[in-house]
């Protein structure tokens, strides 16, 4: 076995230490803190929006009601219960395989269940551990929602079947969550119905599946 360098741990020690105060100092300035529930990934998702919609940086209100309510809301863009969801981009390339999943946890409850047809926007992004987002997929307004309704049931329905099975041999369920892939709302809905950002800036449908590789 190899010597075990133990100065790495406490490099390790001190880096997050640091880390810590930073936070610690934002939490105090700002009265967020970045690390809990994400919000910093939520941040940058907000400036997405900000930018994109060329709005004020205070109509984009983020977990307006706490960690019960929703995502954001937008008086600008008349959302009331808009969602987001951030997946990490490790490849240097964008795939059909590789856009990520929107997850919706806690499934294994029915008033959540229900609760996902509620809202009336959804944002997901990919983002690169630095912070750097590198496309994002909106869909603004309740009716344009609907139209992504038939994945929700599709996955919910496989999830209470898992549910049952679970329950009928004692076992323990998993994941409560169900998970859409992002490649399959995008082939599902058209240019009328939601906006794909990439690099800040608006591309088509057809473009972004070609430069995608999508065949």
């Amino acid at each position: 076995m190899g010597s075990y360098d133990e100065s790495i741990f406490y490099q390790q020690i001190e880096e997050a230490k640091e880390l810590v105060k930073r936070n610690a100092k934002f939490t105090e300035k700002y009265g967020k803190d970045l690390y809990y529930n994400n919000y910093y990934r939520a941040l940058f998702q907000k400036e997405v929006l900000i930018n994109f919609f060329d709005l004020p940086e205070e109509d984009i209100r983020l977990d307006p009601k706490g960690n019960t309510g929703p995502d954001f809301n937008s008086i600008m863009l008349e959302i009331f219960n808009g969602e987001m969801k951030v997946q990490w981009h490790k490849p240097k390339n964008l795939t059909p395989k590789n856009l990520g999943m929107c997850r919706f946890d806690k499934q294994n409850d029915e008033m959540r269940r229900r609760a996902i047809y509620d809202y009336d926007a959804l944002m997901y992004s990919s983002m690169r551990r630095n912070g750097r987002i590198v496309f994002s997929l909106l869909i603004l307004g309740q009716e344009n929602m609907k139209h992504i309704h038939p994945l929700f049931k599709k996955e919910q329905d496989a999830k209470i079947q898992e549910i049952e099975l679970c329950q009928q041999k004692s076992k323990r369920l998993s994941r409560d969550d169900i998970a859409i892939r992002v490649y399959d709302i995008i082939k599902l809905l058209n240019d009328t119905n939601m906006i794909i950002i990439l690099d800040g800036n608006k591309t088509n449908k057809v473009n972004f599946l070609e430069l995608i590789g999508d065949k």
